[in-house]
């Protein structure tokens, strides 16, 4: 009843619909829809879903993220995005690899979005990768950085 809500052009509804989400704990309540995460071909449905259970703190989605990592080479920025805070908020131990990719992003957001789960998770791994970002072009990373 509330995923179409995901959708609402009105921001205010769709951030209703996204808190109200969030708030259930239930895994049943979220495994239908997680089971089709993966093969979702409407990319900002899939996003917005992924920001949910990822606030939801549903672990079982690390697994669909690393499924769409590895299945999909063309991610949207959103969706990138998504998993970049959704590893924040679950755990990115074992994913180096995406945060890798996505440190390296076109799109700053990403590179801000994965930076801040780099510092957060302190995976000392990517150090190196971040330090050059010292000197990126866009001020945010840097900041970020």
């Amino acid at each position: 009843m509330l995923l179409p809500l995901l959708k609402h052009r009105e921001i205010a509804i769709k951030d209703a619909a996204k808190t109200v989400l969030s708030g259930f704990r239930e895994k049943a309540s979220f495994e239908v829809v997680l089971s089709g995460l993966v093969d979702m071909k409407d990319r900002a449905m899939r996003a917005d879903l992924i920001d949910v259970f990822s606030r939801a703190k549903q672990t079982s989605l690390l697994a669909a993220i690393d499924a769409i990592c590895e299945k999909e080479k063309k991610l949207s920025v959103p969706e990138k995005f998504q998993i970049a805070r959704a590893l924040s908020r679950l755990g990115a131990k074992g994913r180096e690899g995406i945060l890798a990719r996505f440190l390296e992003d076109s799109a700053y957001e990403v590179r801000v979005a994965s930076l801040d789960t780099v510092r957060k998770t302190r995976l000392k791994e990517l150090g190196p990768k971040v330090v050059a970002m010292l000197d990126d072009k866009v001020w945010q990373v840097q900041a970020a950085a």
